[in-house]
């Protein structure tokens, strides 16, 4: 993947086109490249926002569980950069994905590159280190609801075998 993006900038730079039909054509050439997905333990490359369609992100807990959940438009997965991008001090290597992705059906979505998250974050850093915008952030990433979930339904069931 990283590869044929450095081909594909390598090939733009010689042609000096205009930054708006240069980001045109890198999503068109590269909307493969997003179509591809992210698989639990692999560098988490993109950050991934869910435009059309469904997925299904799956994570292995313990004992060999599963646990599954949908994301929509509106939604996102890829959370890792931004803990990664936010960490002091920063680690050069990208972080693993916590979970694998399917798609569902035909699904369309905007993937921003770890460079791009990185730029981002740098950039606000100030708004990103705000409690409200992490508390948001972890509320509505799929990664941390299902730990908080596993988290719960752990506390739950010792609490019922101690009544028992």
């Amino acid at each position: 993947m990283q590869l044929k993006l450095r081909n594909i900038e390598w090939w733009m730079r010689g042609k000096n086109l205009p930054p708006q039909l240069r980001r045109d054509i890198k999503y068109h050439l590269c909307l493969d490249l997003v179509r591809q997905i992210t698989k639990e333990g692999e560098p988490v490359q993109l950050m991934i926002f869910i435009v059309r369609g469904h997925l299904q992100s799956r994570q292995v807990l313990r004992d060999g569980v599963q646990s599954c959940c949908m994301l929509g438009p509106g939604n996102f997965s890829g959370d890792e950069l931004l803990s990664w991008c936010l960490r002091r001090p920063f680690v050069d290597r990208l972080p693993s994905s916590s979970s694998t992705l399917i798609t569902l059906e035909t699904t369309e979505a905007f993937g921003l590159e770890a460079e791009d998250v990185k730029y981002v974050t740098q950039h606000f850093r100030y708004t990103f280190v705000n409690e409200k915008v992490k508390r948001s952030a972890r509320y509505y990433s799929p990664g941390w609801r299902t730990w908080a979930a596993v988290a719960i339904q752990l506390v739950w069931r010792r609490y019922k075998h101690g009544r028992h």
